[in-house]
């Protein structure tokens, strides 16, 4: 499977889809004329920003510091 980014093929088509409406409600405030290439411009940017993101792993809720002093 392909990789975009930090994201696989399968996880990039979930997030377009759900970008979808976004972009539908976009193109209908555009001149008929203009939409294709709004379309194609606002796919472009949405999958470059995806290759840009990198992800670390969040902090856990249960983890603490030495200096905590959690009394049972």
């Amino acid at each position: 499977m392909k990789k975009i980014g930090d994201f696989t093929e399968k996880e990039v088509l979930q997030v377009i889809n759900k970008i979808e409406p976004i972009i539908r409600y976009s193109l209908i405030q555009t001149k008929p004329e203009l939409r294709d290439d709004l379309k194609q411009h606002l796919y472009e940017l949405s999958l470059n920003t995806l290759k840009k993101v990198k992800f670390k792993e969040p902090n856990s809720l249960f983890l603490y510091s030495k200096g905590d002093n959690i009394k049972n």
